[in-house]
């Protein structure tokens, strides 16, 4: 069974320490955040799309007001960089659930001595 999250993605960096005598070098960080699953694509763009418009963090910047998520999937939305210098990108991915018997089914094909074709 196939199900939808959305992933937001933050990557920010942090200067560092200038006592290390390069003021110039930075540190660069990611932080990745996961929703709920949900059954259909389009239920997870919309989610993403209220969590968008609850977050106003993209419209620093005139040319990118009212921008959402659109059902292109496996495509994110990328924000411009942010004048602190973060970087959101927010995408729909898909997750294929398995239940026990058919991962053990799976599994057991690989129960052989040599791998002669493909399973």
């Amino acid at each position: 069974m196939k199900k939808f999250y959305l992933q937001i993605e933050v990557r920010y960096s942090i200067p560092r320490d200038e006592a290390e005598g390069n003021e110039y070098q930075q540190t660069c960080f990611s932080k990745m955040i996961h929703s709920d699953t949900f059954f259909t694509e389009i239920e997870c763009v919309i989610y993403g799309n209220k969590i968008i418009e609850a977050n106003r963090w993209m419209e620093q910047y005139p040319g990118h007001k009212g921008l959402l998520l659109k059902r292109n999937y496996g495509y994110p939305l990328v924000a411009p960089t942010l004048k602190n210098g973060a970087q959101i990108f927010i995408s729909v991915k898909s997750l294929e659930v398995t239940d026990l018997g058919t991962i053990s089914a799976e599994l057991q094909k690989f129960n052989i001595d040599k791998i002669t074709e493909k399973l």
